[in-house]
């Protein structure tokens, strides 16, 4: 799946005829530098997890209110240089906390071990490059990123530290439900009290102090 998107449009076709030859208009969002076709990029991206015997299956998260199926996050891309300083630090934060196990968890966070449901909503780091499109009509470079590996599932939890910690790449947070940061370690949106995901009140909008 294209990350970019294939339908442009006349702006997008125009940006990519204005660009510089060998930048594909996307930057990393730490550092901001161009990335060109070619250069090695990791792409990070909030999807949902899925299972096809015994593999992850992978899918946008998309949000169901949009008529053109936009992205419920944003994907963001970085370079190899920021991305593993962030997530090394990352790494290094949790390194004393114990994975959550979960009896009905199919997959495992790659960076705290965490166990991951079926349906639940992950980040998917992907390490690739950006290649040009063929689909591209007369030869116009369209930018396609392809992933050289299969990537890494990162739980919720993690996602969201990288968020809140390290780089603000959603402004409006992440979560499955609305769920706060303590309320995100303990996946309290898998305990379903009389249809609510979360026993915890501290993220509602009508909390009796405000």
């Amino acid at each position: 799946m294209d990350a970019l998107g294939e339908d442009k449009g006349a702006m997008g076709a125009e940006l990519m005829i204005t660009l510089p030859e060998n930048e594909t208009g996307q930057i990393c969002s730490d550092c901001g530098r161009h990335v060109g076709y070619g250069d090695e990029t990791w792409l990070l991206q909030i999807m949902l997890v899925h299972q096809h015997d015994g593999v992850p299956v992978l899918t946008d998260a998309v949000d169901e209110d949009s008529d053109e199926g936009d992205f419920l996050f944003e994907p963001h891309f970085f370079c190899p240089t920021c991305w593993n300083v962030m997530y090394e630090q990352h790494r290094r934060d949790i390194a004393d906390d114990l994975p959550v196990p979960d009896q009905h968890g199919s997959f495992e966070c790659a960076a705290c071990g965490s166990d991951i449901r079926v349906g639940e909503i992950v980040g998917a780091a992907s390490f690739g490059e950006f290649q040009v499109s063929n689909r591209a009509p007369s030869g116009v470079r369209g930018p396609k990123f392809i992933s050289k590996k299969n990537s890494d599932i990162l739980c919720l939890h993690c996602v969201s530290l990288l968020n809140s910690e390290r780089i603000e790449m959603w402004s409006e947070g992440i979560s499955m439900y609305g769920e706060c940061q303590d309320c995100l370690q303990q996946r309290c949106w898998r305990v379903l009290e009389d249809g609510i995901h979360c026993g915890c009140s501290c993220h509602e909008e009508d909390q009796e102090e405000e």
